[in-house]
């Protein structure tokens, strides 16, 4: 059970684009919005608060896309590794 080609494309593609320079600026703007927000949505303005929320969400979703890909790719080459020590034995 190794990772195919398609998948390591996959993957080193997300990983160059998170060690990129753009990637650094595009998170830290999208963490000061994220803060902006959350401050936002607890001022007791109730009109705005449910579109507030909807958006704190969506920034959230993705200030954890990275965490989430490189989460992935890690448990697909654990179970890599664990497939061939398990060959070994």
């Amino acid at each position: 059970m190794s990772l195919t080609q398609e998948q390591e494309k996959y993957y080193d593609t997300y990983l160059d684009l998170f060690n990129s320079v753009g990637w650094k600026q595009y998170i830290k703007d999208h963490v000061s919005a994220y803060e902006e927000l959350k401050n936002k949505a607890f001022n007791g303005d109730q009109e705005n608060f449910f579109f507030i929320k909807g958006q704190i969400n969506m920034l959230g979703k993705t200030l954890g896309f990275e965490n989430s890909i490189r989460t992935m790719y890690e448990d697909l080459i654990q179970q890599e590794q664990e497939h061939v020590d398990s060959l070994s034995i």
